[in-house]
């Protein structure tokens, strides 16, 4: 059965189906010359109702016109699909650099990784691999104080001297030359102070409060007795060379002169406010130090006294509190205190 060549109906009959005035067959004509076709069989065929419209025969002529699309079309940045061990990589390395200071391991890294990406972090050998891939011969991964995989920058003192030894080449002016020495001074001291052995695990005791001079290395005390102008300033050196590594290492260590002034400020006046202005100087420990410190003795004696009692004993605390009228340092003329003492039957 034909069809009629306008609208794609069937044709009954040979019954006229569409009715073709003037005003469509001048359209139709236009359309045809508008689209290039040269045959109007073929025009007729393909321009159905909807192609007669002269808009829609104009993005056709300018789609057939235009260039052909890439094989491989461009994509933005954004547009990239975010992975998790590549970008996270980049926060691991940021955050070691940041905290350079501390004695990261490579499993210090690998648990940063886990924080940010879950599952998708690396494990420790491979994240070993990409730290030196990354850094090359200016990393250094090795056992250090009884830690494993420690990794540090190869800034060692061979290195700043030979990095002070080609700026020394250079034509510079005295000046530039005296600050130079001093930035090649101030690096071998740091230097040296980041390879001491730390551990944070245990406050300083009596006897690293007295023996003082043990905790600076020996460049940071030749470097503040060349200093100094006194005859014997041991202790002046000491309390100076312990607050510079305590601000070159703020978070790895406490240093012993630092934490037992806090303490004793502390025990005097009990001010929170002098204990923190005189640590935020850079002369002691902070307050929140010295209430750790508190905590950690208080626990510390009691599990050094219950080891020394059994089932046979009557262990019993006792507390109370005290109000002075005093002119203290707060300035409100009041002191509150508390004591509390364990009794323990029969003694031991």
């Amino acid at each position: 059965m034909d069809t009629c060549i306008i609208c794609n109906d069937d044709i009954q009959n040979g019954s006229n189906t569409v009715k073709l005035r003037e005003k469509g067959s001048i359209g139709i004509n236009n359309a045809s010359i508008e689209s290039c076709y040269q045959d109007w069989s073929a025009c007729a065929f393909t321009l159905r109702r909807s192609y007669v419209n002269p808009i829609v025969i104009k993005g056709l002529i300018r789609k057939s016109t235009s260039p052909a699309l890439l094989a491989t079309p461009p994509t933005l940045r954004s547009e990239k699909q975010f992975s998790f061990q590549e970008d996270c990589l980049f926060c691991v390395l940021e955050f070691l650099e940041d905290n350079d200071d501390e004695q990261l391991t490579v499993k210090d890294l690998v648990d940063r990784m886990k924080a940010l990406c879950g599952d998708e972090a690396y494990s420790q050998p491979y994240m070993k691999q990409k730290v030196q891939e990354h850094y090359r011969t200016s990393i250094l991964i090795t056992e250090l104080n009884g830690k494993e995989n420690v990794v540090t920058f190869r800034q060692t003192a061979s290195t700043i001297i030979h990095n002070f030894y080609k700026e020394s080449q250079l034509k510079k002016s005295d000046e530039d030359s005296k600050l130079c020495l001093l930035k090649t001074a101030a690096a071998l001291i740091k230097s040296e102070i980041r390879s001491m052995p730390v551990d944070k695990n245990y406050y300083p005791s009596n006897n690293d409060i007295l023996s003082h001079e043990k905790h600076i290395p020996e460049s940071l005390a030749l470097f503040l007795t060349v200093l100094f102008s006194e005859k014997d300033a041991s202790l002046t050196i000491s309390s100076i060379g312990q607050a510079i590594m305590q601000a070159t290492r703020p978070r790895l260590v406490i240093e012993p002169l630092q934490l037992g002034l806090a303490i004793q400020m502390h025990h005097m006046f009990g001010s929170r406010f002098l204990v923190d202005t005189l640590s935020n100087m850079g002369f002691c420990s902070s307050y929140s130090e010295v209430q750790k410190f508190e905590t950690s003795a208080v626990i510390s004696k009691q599990e050094n006294t219950s080891n020394h009692y059994d089932e046979s004993h009557c262990l019993q605390y006792v507390a109370d509190n005290v109000d002075h009228n005093l002119c203290t340092v707060d300035g409100n003329n009041t002191f509150h205190g508390m004591g509390i003492i364990s009794c323990i039957t029969p003694a031991i």
